[in-house]
């Protein structure tokens, strides 16, 4: 009887991870990198940045009300010196482990001549969005976003070119953007 109890608590223990996008596929890849940028903001490193920017109360207290709702914000960048010094096989992997996870791209795009990919993922649970993923590959460049959290698409958006995020072209900033144009 002890047994099953034990792994029913080791499975319940480990569950969690399977729901979090695991990103050491990209160990490394700093070293072999010309710029990289890791950034990782767990929970409590949110809530700190939340408490230097006033909370709900301050001047952005729009983007303080979204990050209570956010777990954990992981960033990494890497820029090489020329094509070919990271394997493509990295961002395979990512792909498998999102698809795995039952993680949905709602976006895709790619441009075969340049041999450029932009990807958006989305995890949701019970219909509660569960978090987003980025993957942007280029020759020279590759970026990893992973946010954990309740966001809906919109929310989304406020992040964009906040806590080292990068301005996502979502469908529908794109129609509006080439409209003001």
């Amino acid at each position: 009887m002890k047994i099953p109890v034990l792994v029913c608590a080791g499975i319940l223990a480990v569950q969690p991870m399977f729901a979090q996008l695991q990103l050491s596929a990209l160990d490394g890849l700093a070293a072999k990198a010309k710029e990289s940028t890791e950034i990782t903001l767990d929970a409590a490193t949110l809530q700190l940045a939340n408490g230097f920017m006033g909370g709900a109360k301050g001047k952005d207290a729009a983007t303080a009300k979204l990050l209570e709702k956010v777990k954990a914000i992981v960033l990494r960048t890497y820029e090489f010196s020329k094509a070919g010094q990271y394997d493509p096989g990295v961002v395979r992997t990512l792909r498998d482990q999102l698809k795995a996870q039952g993680w949905v791209k709602f976006v895709d795009l790619n441009d075969k001549e340049d041999g450029e990919t932009f990807e958006l993922y989305s995890k949701s649970e019970e219909g509660q969005s569960k978090g987003f993923a980025m993957l942007a590959a280029e020759a020279k460049e590759l970026t990893v976003i992973y946010i954990d959290g309740q966001l809906n698409l919109s929310e989304l958006s406020g992040l964009s070119g906040q806590f080292g995020i990068p301005k996502i072209p979502l469908p529908a900033q794109g129609k509006a953007q080439k409209g003001k144009e």
